[in-house]
């Protein structure tokens, strides 16, 4: 019989408590993984906590977990893309895709600041998401004037 949603939620907080996963919040992580496997968002996981996972659920969660365990970080995408659209932006190649990839990267880190760690505009020591509206506004700006003059490929 599979675990139920409140089962695996646990069992996997203390399996992301490992010290070498450097997790700043363990539950949190687990809380995504399951709601990733699920197809749902982690707000929602309080609705189904008591439901037993189905076989496909079980399944992907096991491999994301295993992902995780394996010492890969959870944004690891996002960090490539990140990257990659600044390498774009410096050395003008392809200026508007890569500010278009940075704008998706922008709104993925200010929707977890609002609804995830529950953020405010400015939150506290600088950790608030005005830096985050400030990049989006100024990959924009190199989105309407096509990176300006001097780019190397367009």
């Amino acid at each position: 019989m599979s675990p139920t949603v409140a089962e695996m939620l646990e069992a996997a907080a203390e399996r992301m408590r490992a010290p070498e996963l450097l997790s700043e919040d363990p539950r949190q992580e687990a809380r995504e993984l399951v709601a990733h496997a699920l197809g749902i968002v982690p707000a929602q996981l309080a609705d189904c906590a008591h439901e037993r996972l189905d076989a496909r659920a079980h399944g992907d969660f096991l491999r994301l977990l295993q992902r995780r365990l394996s010492l890969e970080p959870t944004g690891y995408i996002v960090g490539a893309v990140e990257i990659l659209g600044s390498l774009g932006l410096v050395f003008g190649v392809l200026t508007r895709l890569a500010a278009a990839g940075l704008i998706l990267v922008m709104l993925g880190a200010i929707q977890k600041k609002i609804f995830v760690w529950h953020t405010g505009f400015w939150g506290k020591g600088s950790q608030g998401w005005h830096y985050d509206l400030i990049f989006i506004v100024m990959n924009l700006v190199i989105i309407v004037t096509d990176g300006g003059r001097f780019v190397l490929m367009k």
